[in-house]
C-alpha cells in the first residue's frame, strides 16, 4: 500500500506489517518519535536513521532537511530495504540514501533472526539471547562496523541520529563513542528494552551518559501530546524510546523548543 504519511511524503509499505496499517490509516506509527524529529531538524541538516525499517521516521527526517539536507538510512533487511528506496523514488527524495547493511563492531556477513514475521522491525542480530524460538526463520546480512563506516561518510554537523536495532545499540553506541565524541550530534533517540532490568547499568545509558548527555524518556500519559520528562539516577522509566540531548549543541530556537517539550522554562 502507499500510505500518505503526516508530513506530506509517501511510504511504500506491506499492509500486514506492524507499521503498515498506522502509517497508512494515520500518516504515522511513531507520533511521540517523529515529533522530536519535526522540532529538532531543520531544512540543509544532517540526520542518521539507523534501524530504518519502512522509514516511518526517515522520510519524515527527508522531508524536513528538504534537496540541501542529507539523510543516510540503514536497513539491512533486502525487501525492506527495496520497499525503502521506492519510497525515496516515489518523493524524490534525493537527499536521502539507503545503506543496506547493519551496523556492527565489525565488517563482514551475520545472520539476522525474523522474531516476528508481521513485525519485520524486530529482526535481531542478538541470535544468541534465543529470539524467535529455534523454529524463527534467519536471513544473511551484511554488516559493516559503525565507527570506520560512518567515520567515511564524511559526514558535516549531524543534528539528530536515530537508533533502533532491537538490542544491538549498545555495540553500535559502543563502536561510534570514539566518533560521537568528536562530532557532538546534540539529539540522539535510541530504544532501551530495559525490563526486568535496571536502565542505568545498560551499556548504552552509560556511553552516552558519559559523554555529557541527559537522558529524557517519554511521558506516556497524554495521548495526544509529546512530553519528555528527565530519567533520573535511580529510576525505572516507561517505555522503550528515549531522547538523549546536548543542550549546549543546540541553537537557541531549537533548544527553546525541545525544552518546551520538558515543561521547562
Amino acid at each position: 500500500m502507499i500510505a500518505k504519511l503526516r508530513c506530506g511524503a509517501q511510504a511504500l509499505v506491506f499492509g500486514n506489517q506492524y507499521d503498515g496499517p498506522p502509517m497508512y490509516l494515520w500518516g504515522d506509527a511513531n507520533p511521540r518519535i517523529t515529533d522530536v524529529v519535526t522540532t529538532v531538524l531543520r531544512k540543509g541538516d544532517t540526520a542518521l536513521d539507523i534501524g530504518a525499517n519502512f522509514g516511518v521516521v526517515g522520510l519524515v527526517m527527508a522531508q524536513i532537511v528538504g534537496p540541501t539536507g542529507k539523510v543516510h538510512l540503514f536497513e539491512p533487511q533486502p525487501n525492506v530495504a527495496q520497499y525503502l528506496k521506492t519510497s525515496l523514488l516515489m518523493n524524490s527524495f534525493s537527499q536521502a540514501t539507503v545503506h543496506e547493511c547493519a551496523l556492527s563492531d565489525r565488517t563482514g556477513t551475520a545472520r539476522m533472526t525474523v522474531v516476528d514475521p508481521c513485525n519485520l522491525g524486530q529482526t535481531t542480530l542478538e541470535i544468541d539471547k534465543g529470539y524467535g524460538g529455534p523454529n524463527a526463520a534467519q536471513i544473511e546480512v551484511g554488516i559493516e562496523e559503525a565507527r570506520h563506516y560512518v567515520s567515511a561518510l564524511g559526514l558535516a554537523k549531524t543534528a539528530l541520529i536515530k537508533i533502533d536495532v532491537e538490542e544491538h545499540e549498545d555495540v553500535i553506541l559502543r563502536s561510534l563513542t570514539e566518533w560521537l565524541g568528536a562530532a557532538r550530534p546534540p539529539v540522539i533517540l535510541f530504544e532501551c528494552r530495559h525490563e526486568g532490568k535496571v536502565f542505568q547499568q545498560f551499556e548504552s545509558v552509560e556511553i552516552l551518559k558519559g559523554l555529557g548527555y541527559e537522558l529524557m524518556g517519554y511521558d506516556l500519559k497524554p495521548a495526544w501530546k509529546t512530553r519528555l520528562v528527565p530519567v533520573g539516577n535511580n529510576e525505572s522509566p516507561a517505555g522503550y524510546d528515549f531522547v538523549a540531548v546536548l543542550w549546549g549543541e543546540l541553537d537557541e530556537d531549537r533548544r527553546a523548543k525541545l525544552k518546551a517539550m520538558t515543561g521547562r522554562p
